[in-house]
């Protein structure tokens, strides 16, 4: 118990210290990964502190439930040590990425040539843009940020000349995400490479909206007048809640409140619940259903990248997407590293590049267009 508490002070005073850290200090991160995961689930809190809308109660709950179970200690003492650093005032951007980071059993590499390339970026990439059921494309402001936020007054500014316009698609190109207000005060978060078409104004007894690709919706709650989405396959009906959908993996994540996913192809209904996926496939008739861990959704609407237990190749790739860069492994057994990632991602990529390279598991550099893992 002592031992613990020892490590527990010296995260603390870490992450106190912002970016002035001794020589011990940071000999011991670079020694004990104990100390390194204590610092990023303190960072993990203080960032929870950051996020708007977010329930820090929530998730400060979530953080003594966790550290109880992994490392059994007196809650006083973390209460007390935990509430003076979210009172901090620095911001500890550097240690984002202290992780505990390992490599998985099975390092077999197939066809090494075609794992060389995780992601390759979108040549033809164009900025955030509108278009109108009469075929009229709208560019949006630029804007360096990679993620944006667009609000109902945007598209009523845009076309407040044009008459009869009924319905508007937004583009997301690779590169870029967008926070999404729609008519009714719901919001629908769209990823790198997506887009979704609704309507100036609901009208009628439903509320519809189409997508491809991917986006995190928040619904506003009406009760008289059902929301939904059409993507793809799947056809997903709320009143009101907070949910993911997929079209790419055939994924939809409820993150709270209830939805009924019909998947017409596959002649399957179903009414999710709180952290329940549906996953499913047409051209395999697969359907299944399983219980996930939602804190990456949330941290995603929040506008952070964040992953748990997750192979080096899979968060490359998703940071290629967000930024449109092509992602390039020449050290293959750095594929399968497994690791705890988060990055803010209006950040840019040089600083998410800068984290992973803390590690010293692998050299991580951007040339050009390309993030080349070596």
């Amino acid at each position: 118990m002592e031992q613990t508490d020892n490590i527990m002070e010296k995260a603390i005073d870490i992450v106190d210290a912002g970016t002035e850290l001794t020589e011990e200090q940071l000999h011991d991160l670079r020694q004990d990964s104990h100390l390194m995961e204590d610092v990023q689930d303190i960072l993990n809190v203080k960032t929870a502190m950051r996020m708007s809308d977010v329930d820090v109660e929530e998730r400060l709950q979530q953080f003594h439930q966790r550290m109880n179970k992994e490392i059994p200690m007196k809650k006083s003492f973390l209460s007390a040590r935990i509430y003076k650093v979210m009172l901090a005032a620095a911001v500890f951007v550097g240690l984002l990425m202290v992780l505990n980071i390992w490599k998985g059993k099975d390092q077999s590499i197939e066809k090494q040539l075609a794992e060389n390339i995780v992601f390759t970026a979108d040549d033809m990439q164009d900025g955030i843009s509108l278009t109108n059921e009469k075929g009229e494309q709208i560019a949006l402001s630029p804007n360096t940020k990679q993620n944006s936020a667009i609000t109902l007054d945007d598209f009523r500014n845009i076309f407040a000349d044009k008459k009869n316009i009924e319905s508007v698609t937004l583009n997301v190109p690779y590169g870029k995400s967008a926070a999404v207000t729609l008519p009714d005060g719901s919001t629908a978060y769209l990823h790198p490479g997506s887009k979704v078409i609704f309507p100036t104004a609901f009208v009628g007894k439903e509320r519809v909206v189409m997508l491809e690709g991917r986006a995190y919706f928040k619904v506003a709650k009406d009760a008289e007048h059902p929301f939904i989405v059409m993507a793809g396959d799947a056809q997903t009906t709320v009143l009101g809640t907070e949910f993911d959908i997929n079209t790419n993996s055939g994924e939809i994540t409820l993150i709270n409140g209830s939805i009924k996913v019909d998947i017409d192809n596959l002649n399957k209904s179903i009414v999710l619940t709180p952290h329940q996926q549906v996953k499913y496939d047409v051209k395999s008739s697969a359907f299944d259903v399983a219980q996930v861990d939602i804190v990456p959704y949330e941290y995603w609407r929040d506008g952070y990248l964040y992953f748990d237990n997750v192979e080096l190749k899979e968060i490359m790739e998703a940071i290629g997407k967000n930024f449109n860069m092509t992602v390039e492994f020449r050290n293959h057994d750095a594929l399968h590293y497994k690791m705890r990632f988060i990055a803010e991602r209006n950040n840019g990529v040089q600083a998410a590049v800068d984290m992973m390279n803390m590690m010293k598991k692998a050299n991580v550099s951007i040339r050009g267009n390309k993030i080349i893992v070596e």
